[in-house]
């Protein structure tokens, strides 16, 4: 299990755990242009707009 936190733009956060959390950024700009994640457990948003995250950051094993 993998948990990430992420950040948003308009200052507030939230943890994702997950099997597997993938992220791709594109390399000139340094853009969030994707996020993926396997076999959620907690956290999984409904709808997230990426140009709204400011930051994710991985957290240890037990997402404290």
């Amino acid at each position: 299990m993998s948990t990430v936190r992420i950040f948003l733009r308009g200052g507030g956060h939230f943890d994702l755990t997950a099997e597997d959390i993938e992220t791709r950024r594109d390399r000139s700009s340094n853009a969030l242009t994707r996020v993926s994640w396997t076999s959620s457990t907690s956290g999984r948003p409904m709808y997230l707009r990426l140009e709204g995250v400011d930051a994710i950051v991985e957290l240890d094993g037990e997402g404290t």
